[in-house]
Formats: structure tokens, sequence, C-alpha cells
């Protein structure tokens, strides 16, 4: 109004009410935050400076939320390391527990008390969290003369030996683990920071190829029980295998290769080497039969759960692992996808003996992947009976 005066001896103050002023308070602002300024542009002249006094604006969250996973093999124990900075002030006294949500986590000790170590783990009533296995939930309970203060950093540690398991596969920051502290950081929110875990092919794979053909003859090895069957599938080119664990018939053409697993890209680099040859041995010079080509051609699906390799193709019949190193880290060596069996151009029930497909093998040759190869047994007794002495009478 033009007839008030505000006495600069005097304090004056007023307010802008909900109903009728509208106004949204920012994300954040700290405390006497410089952002907030005062001027008078009119009448006496006062030039613009930050307001002196000001309350901190804050949401109720974790600035700060942190799970880290050491080592991050999948389905494996692990130690876990939980970060927490907060927002606001969160206490014992107000019986506001901290709750972590951890989907797909499993505890194979059964243990419902999970002894905590760490610089803060002395925060918690009794060092300990309590997990509940039915809801996949941790929970953390401050003690009653205790706090988490804003804006300080806490650190809580989960050993190895409480037999935590991790799940097969997490995002990079997975949506999926949230934390909730019920009245104040509230709904659950997404954990900020968390690693990827089991990123890279899937292991226990199988792959069909025939000889001097462009492609595989098997799908993808997820449709069928390759993993749990008992005993493990030798031979993906044999239809027996191939109905004892659950699989598809083989293809009547032959197709990309799919390769699968979890966050793969077209950095992933694949190698085949003999199935007498580990693939750890690629990274001390061993290198990947040159009997096997394929396309440099590659791509990912896209949920990048599979990587295509085109026009796979080999020269000999027998049994190889197929390896992979997931290109995005250097460090890391090659690891075991699964097994690729070549099999001859013959079709069966005949097999190939020096490039003509007969019914059956001769005697001294044993059928391998559907080629005729020399029996290794088949020589021993000659080479033992020419070593021994023998007893000849003469009349």
């Amino acid at each position: 109004a033009t007839d008030m005066v505000l006495p600069r001896t005097e304090l004056s103050a007023f307010a802008v009410l909900v109903e009728t002023g509208n106004c949204i308070l920012p994300e954040f602002l700290d405390i006497n935050d410089e952002r907030i300024t005062i001027e008078v542009f009119s009448g006496q002249r006062i030039y613009e400076e930050p307001v002196k006094i000001s309350e901190r604006v804050v949401a109720r969250t974790f600035n700060v939320s942190l799970l880290d996973f050491q080592p991050r093999v999948p389905e494996s124990t692990f130690l876990m390391t939980i970060t927490l900075q907060p927002t606001v002030n969160i206490t014992g006294a107000a019986l506001e527990p901290i709750q972590f949500q951890l989907p797909r986590f499993e505890n194979i000790l059964r243990k419902t008390s999970i002894h905590l170590t760490g610089p803060d783990a002395g925060l918690i009533q009794s060092q300990a969290a309590q997990w509940d296995r039915t809801t996949a939930t941790l929970v953390l309970t401050i003690r009653l003369d205790q706090q988490l203060t804003e804006f300080e950093t806490y650190t809580f540690v989960v050993e190895e030996s409480q037999g935590f398991v991790l799940p097969r596969t997490l995002f990079q920051n997975d949506p999926s683990l949230r934390v909730l502290v019920a009245g104040n950081v509230d709904p659950a929110e997404a954990i900020k920071e968390s690693p990827v875990v089991g990123n890279g092919p899937f292991a226990s794979q199988r792959f069909c190829l025939v000889q001097h053909e462009f492609g595989v003859r098997t799908g993808v090895t997820s449709r069928c029980a390759v993993a749990s069957c008992d005993p493990p599938m030798l031979d993906p080119c044999s239809v027996r295998e191939l109905q004892r664990c659950g699989c598809a018939d083989l293809r009547s053409t032959p197709g990309r290769m799919a390769v699968e697993g979890f966050q793969l890209s077209n950095l992933d680099i694949p190698a085949i080497v003999p199935r007498e040859v580990e693939c750890s041995a690629l990274a001390s010079g061993a290198q990947s039969v040159t009997t096997f080509t394929m396309s440099e051609q590659k791509n990912t699906s896209e949920a990048f759960d599979r990587l295509y390799l085109y026009n796979v193709s080999s020269t000999a019949t027998g049994f190889y692992r197929l390896c992979f190193k997931y290109g995005s880290f250097d460090d890391e060596g090659f690891v075991e996808v699964g097994i690729v069996s070549v099999r001859a151009a013959c079709s069966h029930p005949k097999v190939l003996v020096d490039g003509a497909c007969v019914v059956s093998c001769p005697p001294t040759r044993i059928p391998v992947a559907g080629e005729c190869i020399p029996d290794p047994e088949s020589r021993r007794p000659l080479e033992r009976f020419a070593l021994q002495s023998q007893l000849v009478s003469f009349r």
C-alpha cells in the first residue's frame, strides 16, 4: 500500500499464505543461500543483496546412497558396503528404521540377524541388521540414543561370511534396489549408486555346426535345460542329447549364432579353442583355432541380451570351447561360454572316412563328431606284444 511505511528502527514481518501465494519451493536451498535476494527499486532505493538469514530447504532423501559388492560374481557370496548421507536427521528415538529392498538377493545360511561391521556399525541396535527373506528386506534400526545426522556420511559393512548371494544380473544403478525410512524418506527411493553384476555372456551354452556350412544348426540355449541337465550335454549335434535336455530339434538350415548374456556389446570378443585347451590360456599366448572363420559383422539385440555372430564356419570336425572376452574391460581375460560341436557333412547314421560318407568306421578308427578318426587304443596291444619277450619251442 502506498501509505504504509517500514520504519528502519523496527523489525517488520509479512507472510505469503499458501492459499493465495501459489509459491513452490525449489528442490534445494542451502542455509543463508545467496541466491535468495532482496531489493527496493522504487522510492527509497536499496540495491539488490542476498538475504542475510534463511533456512535450508531440502527434500527428505539421501544425498548419497551407495551399495558396493565385492567380489561381483553372480550367484556367489559377497561383501556389501553400504554408504549413506541423509539430508535430514534420522533418529533412533523416532523409531525410524532404515529399510533396504533387495529383490532377488538370497541368504544361503538362512540367517535373519545379520552382523554388521564398518566404522558406524555401533549406531545400529545390537550391531546387527534384520533380514526378511520373504520380502527381501534388510532393516537397520538405529539405537534409541543415536541418530544419523543430516549431511554426515555413514558406512556399514555386511561381511561375506554372513551368507548373502548376489542375483544373476543387476543393472548399473539398478532401480529395483531401494531404500525407505518410514515417515521420513518415504516413499522408498532408488539407491543412487550400485555396480553392474553379471555383465557378459552366460555359461553352459551349446552350439552345433556342420562342417563347411556357414552358420549353426542350434537355437538359443535358454530355451532348454542345458545348465541343469544331468549328466551334462556333451554333443549338441546329437538328436538324442537335445531331447534328453529338453532342447529344440536342430534347424534344417544354418543360421546366425546367438550368444546369450547380460549387457552384451559389439566390443565383446569371441574365440574358439580345442576342447583340450582352457579359455584362460588365451591370455598367455594361445590362439583361436584357424579352422574356424566368422564374419566381422556382429550386433546385439535391443535388450543387449544376445550377441549375434554371422557366417560361423569350420573346415574341421570335433569338439571345441567357445571363449569370450567382455570387451569393455581390458583387464579381464577370456572366460568359457560353452561347447561347439562340428559334425561331418554326412546324413545320419553315416560317418565320414577320408572324405567319403560310409555306414561304419573301419576297425582301427572310432567315430567322433561324425568323423572316423584313428583309435589310439587300437595300437596299444600290438605295442605291448612287440615289447614282450616270447617263449618259442624248437624241435
